[in-house]
């Protein structure tokens, strides 16, 4: 019996449901060799599993084979391969492929950069996170809270609270509205700087901007106020 296409795509989506890569890529390499055309979300959630078990070679094998039977990658796909490269720490070669894909025409997006940006945050290298901001701008690509949050947080944990609170203060500038993550981040640094009418101050602020406290910033609130002896207005909270 020859199968269709139609008929490859399921195939291959019951070996992706049960975790079999490695069928489901030898369905997708056979579909190809008789000159049927994979479809993209086949492909592209085969190369997002590849990526996710930290097999970023054989993503990238595939990635290459469907690139040269025709199909043109979308954004969504080079992220995939993106997230790959940083879940093995290679930001280099992440930054790489980023720029060759956009020299192909295929652009990137905010959550491309912002996938690298976390990554360097995690590692510790915030400031390095901070430089891939002028490239985003210089490709249009306007920094979101998320993005923000993340740096912020980074900067927040390597003790470099200044920079956090700078951070802060461009993203209110360039029209950012910080969302409870960014607050409750904000907050801790403020009561680690000593700052404790300014942190509870920017607690009230939240408020007022129609943002409900978690749970996280609750406790990170009531924890700071407690540490210097305001435990009555923390129990108050």
């Amino acid at each position: 019996y020859k199968y269709d296409q139609h008929a490859y795509s399921i195939l291959i989506s019951g070996y992706l449901m049960q975790g079999n890569l490695d069928s489901a890529h030898e369905l997708l390499e056979e579909m190809i060799r008789t000159n049927l055309t994979p479809c993209a979300i086949d492909y592209k959630n085969l190369i997002n599993g590849f990526c996710r078990i930290g097999s970023i070679d054989k993503a990238l094998q595939l990635f290459n084979t469907v690139k040269d039977s025709g199909v043109r990658p979308n954004t969504l796909t080079v992220n995939d391969i993106v997230s790959g490269y940083c879940m093995e720490g290679d930001i280099r070669e992440a930054l790489e492929f980023l720029e060759e894909m956009t020299d192909q025409g295929i652009n990137p997006n905010i959550y491309s950069y912002s996938i690298i940006i976390n990554r360097l945050c995690k590692e510790g290298k915030s400031e390095y996170a901070l430089e891939l901001i002028p490239m985003m701008l210089k490709r249009n690509i306007l920094p979101n809270v998320v993005v923000y949050s993340t740096l912020v947080d980074g900067f927040a944990k390597q003790e470099k609270l200044e920079k956090a609170l700078m951070l802060y203060t461009r993203m209110i500038k360039f029209g950012v509205t910080p969302n409870t993550i960014t607050f409750t981040i904000l907050i801790n640094v403020l009561f680690t700087m000593g700052k404790v009418k300014e942190a509870y101050n920017l607690f009230e602020k939240m408020i007022l901007n129609g943002l409900d406290p978690d749970r996280i910033c609750y406790t990170s609130i009531i924890a700071g106020l407690c540490k210097i002896g305001y435990v009555k207005i923390g129990l108050k909270l």
